[in-house]
Order: structure tokens, then sequence, then C-alpha cells
């Protein structure tokens, strides 16, 4: 998630390290398989979310920050979320994974506002809420709206995520 390694070339790597021919319907396959939910997330979000997004762009930056690969970069524009959003920092586009510092000083620094008068907002995944603390933004909030009802995260793990966190919504 670091690098620019496309997951249909690595799966096609491994195949053929293991002795197995990938056609390129399969390949298609592959790359839409991997994409599934994450596509539905990038490309359908609740309208809810959307304009929650619109209506906080109206009053600061907006910025995203995450440890995606080249599918989510390749969905980005296409998303109606984008066009609300200052900043898109791909950790496979600039070389730094959350919970690392840099990439929260990489979306700063392109922003042009100080860490102490930043807001971070998270669901806590990567120990991201750890990484914001630690680039010093003045509030960092676990937002555990969609973990709480999807059963993906166990309720120990929500906890130890929210416990990283200055405020939870």
């Amino acid at each position: 998630e670091s690098t620019m390694l496309d997951l249909v070339d690595l799966t096609t790597r491994f195949c053929d390290h293991v002795g197995l021919s990938v056609t390129a319907a399969q390949r298609n396959r592959i790359d839409e398989l991997f994409g599934m939910g994450k596509d539905d997330a990038l490309l359908h979000p609740r309208p809810d979310v959307v304009a929650m997004v619109a209506t906080t762009a109206t009053r600061a930056h907006v910025a995203v920050l995450s440890n995606c690969h080249l599918r989510e970069v390749r969905g980005w524009p296409r998303s109606p979320l984008a066009e609300h959003v200052s900043v898109f920092a791909r950790s496979c586009e600039i070389g730094f994974m959350k919970p690392d510092v840099r990439s929260y000083e990489w979306v700063l620094d392109r922003l042009g506002v100080p860490a102490a008068e930043s807001s971070y907002v998270g669901n806590g995944a990567s120990d991201e809420l750890v990484g914001a603390r630690n680039a010093g933004f003045g509030r960092v909030v676990h937002c555990n709206v969609f973990d709480s009802i999807n059963g993906l995260v166990p309720v120990d793990e929500q906890q130890r995520r929210a416990a990283q966190a200055r405020a939870i919504c």
C-alpha cells in the first residue's frame, strides 16, 4: 500500500511463480473481486456522508489520507466525494502509510495548515489516530458510526481504537 504495486499484477506474478497462467479474462475478474466493496464505498457513498463532506468543505479544507492501492486511485475521480476534497493523499503515491507521521505531514503541507489547528477524523484502523496524535493534530476524533453497526470490527477493537482519540462521534 505504500508503492504503486497493482494487486492484479502481484497476483499474476504469484501465479507465474507457482506455474499457473492467468488469462486476460481472469485478470479482469481478479481486479473486479479486489474492488467489489471498495468500489461501492467510493463510487456510491451514502448521501448523508456526501452531504456531510460537502458541508464541511464549505467551512474548512477537507483532505483524505488513505492507505490504498491503485484501484482506489483509478476510481477516485468518479467519486461524488472528490469534488469536495482539497487533497487526496494515497499511501501508494506518497510512499508513507498511516500511522507514519510523514503521511500526515504530507497532507498538512499540501493544505498549508498547522497540525495544532486541524482535526483528524477516522475509525482508528491502522492505528491512524495514534499517528494523528503523534503528528500534533489539535483534535483527534474516533468516528465509529459504521464499525458499530456493520459487525466487521469486534467491540474490544472498537474500544481500543476509541481510547486512542481525544473525542468520539
